[in-house]
């Protein structure tokens, strides 16, 4: 399939398709975790993915986030 002029060729990287293709048999085993673990209600010994927010810092208030209710100073993360 050929790709048009204005498309991101980083996006069909980033889809779960090509990683679920993929030849190495550990990157198949992830992808399937990342796609079952969270409907079947599976935690396993090791989180599949974990986010780290390095700044506290934004101008949103956005009701879900702790940074919004004021209770933690702004500020970024040391190295």
């Amino acid at each position: 399939m050929a790709r048009r002029e204005d498309e991101n060729p980083n996006i069909n990287i980033l889809s779960g398709a090509s990683f679920d293709t993929s030849s190495d048999e550990r990157m198949r085993e992830y992808r399937v975790k990342w796609r079952e673990n969270p409907t079947k209600g599976i935690a396993d010994d090791f989180p599949i993915h974990l986010d780290i927010e390095s700044t506290s810092v934004c101008n949103l208030k956005c009701g879900f986030c702790a940074t919004a209710h004021e209770k933690y100073p702004a500020g970024f993360m040391r190295f």
